[in-house]
């Protein structure tokens, strides 16, 4: 098979199915990364271009090719304790909020990829809430991907990945053990008892979810 070139028509039909259903805004400079991460599944379905394979997920109406899509188009960069000025000021503001809602806290991880961000937010809770009260906290994290879903839900991180976490972080809510025959970590079961993971797109989604969490 000779190699596929994304045409510029090809790539505005992508760009305006990929935002209307997923949500994610392609500049005209992302034509040669939209055709890098498509071109294999194009040549994994058999077809003869991109035009094919467009209309093949516009046919799909199961949406199993359009979770396939999110996949690909998606770009998961994330980490434990991303940004720590806004770690900070949630410690600043913790108590605040807390007495203002009672002891009761929802909070929503949005596009929450592999996990890092709720498992965070779980670490910081059990670091910074006092022990000798009870409160009501639970964390939903969604992602439109069910491949970084399943990393999430797994709780097993590579040592790259949690090299910016401090050594006492990783001594209270990790454990080692070895994730396809390599050293890896594993997050804490009271972490994750702590997190609802659902898969969810924030466009064509139904709110109603959050009404029951």
């Amino acid at each position: 098979m000779e190699r596929l070139v994304l045409k510029r028509k090809e790539f505005m039909l992508f760009q305006a199915f990929i935002y209307e259903h997923i949500g994610i805004s392609l500049g005209e400079h992302k034509i040669y990364l939209v055709q890098a991460r498509l071109a294999k599944r194009v040549k994994q379905l058999g077809l003869e271009s991109f035009g094919a394979y467009y209309d093949f997920l516009v046919a799909d109406k199961r949406g199993g090719e359009l979770e396939y899509l999110s996949s690909l188009i998606s770009t998961n960069v994330t980490s434990f304790f991303r940004e720590a000025k806004q770690w900070e000021f949630l410690k600043q503001k913790l108590h605040e909020i807390l007495e203002q809602r009672g002891g009761k806290l929802r909070i929503w991880s949005a596009a929450c990829s592999s996990g890092e961000e709720p498992y965070s937010l779980a670490m910081f809770f059990k670091e910074h809430l006092p022990r000798d009260k009870t409160y009501d906290i639970k964390i939903l994290a969604t992602d439109v991907s069910s491949k970084v879903l399943k990393i999430a839900t797994q709780g097993i991180y590579s040592h790259k990945a949690c090299n910016n976490l401090d050594a006492h972080y990783v001594e209270r809510y990790f454990s080692s053990l070895y994730h396809n025959q390599q050293p890896a970590y594993q997050i804490d079961e009271s972490l994750k008892k702590m997190v609802l993971f659902r898969e969810f797109n924030l466009v064509t989604g139904n709110y109603d979810l959050f009404k029951s969490t």
